[in-house]
């Protein structure tokens, strides 16, 4: 190329150069003038009032949803004009606790019990066991006419292996009856204790005084407290023994005042039978009424009458029967030990009408109430040298299982 050709091109390159230069300062003129121009900031102002709206509504939302919910269910008057008057009954007196429950057995309603949680200041097992051994020196007196272990009432906390704080409740069923019946929930603790090896142990002396220690075998190994919370009153025990044993340290057999049982083998059922076949009424009913006054004793409760129930097999005790002050009829007789003559009689074997004894029919006739109480024996379907003695107020009876 000449020098003349390179001149032109170098000169057409400035040339370019220059247009570039003055073509590109109008674009960011204009551009800058655009970011900063009213439409654009009017935009950038509504998206962040925008997000800012989001944001708070993300929070307010959920709040002002269940503040419309509730004023659309709570606080209405359907819920308002509801019968409350069962359930603030408070309970004054153990009488008192104990009549509601046979208020609401005798509706046809039965217990359902939840755990319950202890309070912060929640009562020490030195405390529990304390109560328990000074409670468990009197009821205990209700199988005297049966056996009695001093154990029971020697109680520490190395044979407590449980403790559980329950809430009950009565129900009636859920197909539309009247609930007029329901009872303020209350509250029991249920307490399991075992016996240790040590306490088979006794100390004897021989001729020259010298001390031999021997084992000391007990019937029984373990036992289920049920006691009210409010008052430490023990409504129900349990007690878990060997066959042999109660009949090696009392020399005689369960199965003669209590049979067997339905789920007995059939060769325990024919020996039971013998036993109650034969003329024992007389001993049945005796122990039964030992049973069952030895528990109205304790409970320190006043009843109208009662019905002794003998020829329930596995079963001794009674039914006691309260007023009940809402039916306005007055009772018949006073003082405790006149009413409790009254109920000197037998129960038999008729069956039982609409899910009720018939011998108890005319008490709900007669807007009276009535409990069960007494004595009950269970055997152990994997082992029948092993029974299960509960006593006490049979509608707490399900709540203690070994």
């Amino acid at each position: 190329m000449s020098e003349k050709g390179k001149k032109e091109e170098k000169a057409g390159m400035k040339s370019v150069r220059a247009g570039r230069t003055k073509t590109h300062k109008p674009e960011r003129k204009r551009n800058a003038r655009k970011w900063f121009s009213l439409d654009s900031l009017m935009g950038k102002a509504l998206c962040v009032l925008l997000v800012i709206i989001l944001t708070l509504g993300a929070f307010l939302a959920p709040k002002l949803l269940n503040n419309l919910y509730d004023a659309g269910t709570l606080m209405q008057i359907a819920y308002l004009d509801m019968d409350l008057s069962p359930y603030a009954v408070p309970y004054t007196t153990f009488q008192d606790k104990i009549e509601a429950v046979a208020k609401a057995r005798t509706a046809g309603m039965r217990f359902t019990s939840l755990p319950a949680e202890e309070a912060a200041d929640r009562i020490s097992d030195e405390e529990l066991v304390g109560i328990v051994n000074a409670e468990m020196e009197t009821a205990g007196r209700s199988t005297e006419v049966l056996f009695r272990e001093a154990w029971w009432d020697a109680l520490t906390i190395d044979n407590l292996i449980s403790r559980e704080k329950h809430t009950v409740y009565m129900r009636a069923p859920a197909d539309g009856e009247d609930n007029s019946q329901e009872i303020t929930p209350f509250q029991v603790w249920t307490l399991m204790f075992e016996l240790r090896g040590e306490q088979n142990e006794v100390v004897l002396y021989d001729g020259n005084g010298k001390e031999k220690k021997t084992t000391y075998q007990f019937a029984t190994h373990r036992l289920i407290v049920c006691m009210d919370a409010d008052f430490y009153k023990i409504v129900a025990f349990a007690l878990r023994g060997a066959h042999d044993k109660m009949n090696g340290l009392y020399d005689w057999d369960l199965i003669y005042p209590f049979g067997a049982g339905p789920d007995a083998p059939e060769d325990m059922r024919k020996i039971a039978a013998i036993y109650r076949d034969s003329g024992n009424k007389e001993t049945q009913t005796y122990l039964g009424h030992g049973i069952c006054e030895a528990w109205v004793d304790y409970w320190d409760i006043t009843l109208k009458d009662y019905l002794y129930q003998i020829d329930r097999e596995g079963t001794l005790g009674a039914y006691l029967i309260f007023e009940n002050e809402t039916a306005g009829i007055p009772a018949e007789s006073s003082g405790a030990d006149e009413e409790l003559e009254a109920g000197d009689r037998e129960m038999g074997t008729s069956e039982a009408a609409a899910g009720y004894p018939a011998e108890v029919l005319p008490v709900i006739e007669a807007g009276e109430t009535f409990l069960e109480a007494g004595s009950m024996v269970e055997w152990e379907e994997a082992d029948y040298n092993i029974w299960i003695l509960k006593t006490g107020c049979t509608e707490f009876f399900e709540m203690m299982q070994f």
